[in-house]
């Protein structure tokens, strides 16, 4: 395995576990988000017991069947979404960089073109999951009341009533999201970072100047 491979391997391998302790850690407040954001189109006990604002929703969400452990119901899904969508990010940005190079000199150009195909790509092959995800998270846990009993079952459901289709619903609408951001982001940080490199003086600030690099991105 050459140098260059070797490091794309550490990016994507770097970016997908970062990208796993932060959706763990904040998968309470996920759920809490799509709850909120999807309890209007709630029936049965969901409609009648809406979530009430941050600390009281949390609180309600936590006195369900599962209880604390239900904050991070669909938490397992997304972990499986994130690790492909960070990796193949990553990857993918290093490939298409490279392969850019024959066509497109300029080198911020480059990085940006680069950031929206990685962002697309990632997003085509994670997509199903992400619908998973969202509809595992967004649904209230009362007795008797179960939508979907797991990712699985939430998979085949889906697949049953709308098919390929129904696990790419809204695809469009986080393509023109995610290839935006991606592509500025990663344009943002390379630039900045390749930018500033030549202020590094020591390992403390070349670690400083990194962390600018990611702000600014």
């Amino acid at each position: 395995m050459g140098r260059a491979q070797q490091r794309n391997w550490i990016d994507a391998a770097s970016g997908a576990g970062a990208g796993v302790i932060a959706k763990t850690l904040t998968a309470p407040l996920e759920r809490l988000k799509l709850v909120l954001q999807n309890q209007e189109l709630a029936v049965g006990r969901a409609a009648s017991a809406p979530l009430k604002g941050l600390l009281r929703g949390v609180w309600q969400l936590s006195a369900e069947r599962s209880g604390l452990l239900g904050l991070w119901r669909g938490n397992g899904i997304n972990v499986l979404r994130v690790l492909p969508t960070y990796g193949v990010r990553f990857y993918l940005y290093r490939r298409c960089e490279q392969g850019l190079t024959l066509f497109l000199r300029q080198a911020d150009t480059r990085r940006l073109c680069a950031g929206g195909l990685a962002g697309a790509g990632a997003v085509l092959v994670t997509h199903p999951l992400d619908i998973v995800r969202t509809r595992l998270s967004s649904t209230r846990l009362f007795e008797g009341e179960a939508v979907y009993h797991g990712a699985s079952d939430c998979l085949r459901k889906t697949w049953s009533a709308a098919g390929l289709r129904g696990l790419y619903a809204g695809c469009g609408i986080s393509l023109l999201e995610i290839v935006p951001y991606t592509a500025i982001a990663f344009a943002g940080y390379e630039g900045a970072k390749q930018r500033l490199s030549g202020l590094e003086t020591s390992s403390v600030t070349s670690i400083m100047l990194k962390m600018l690099a990611g702000l600014t991105s």
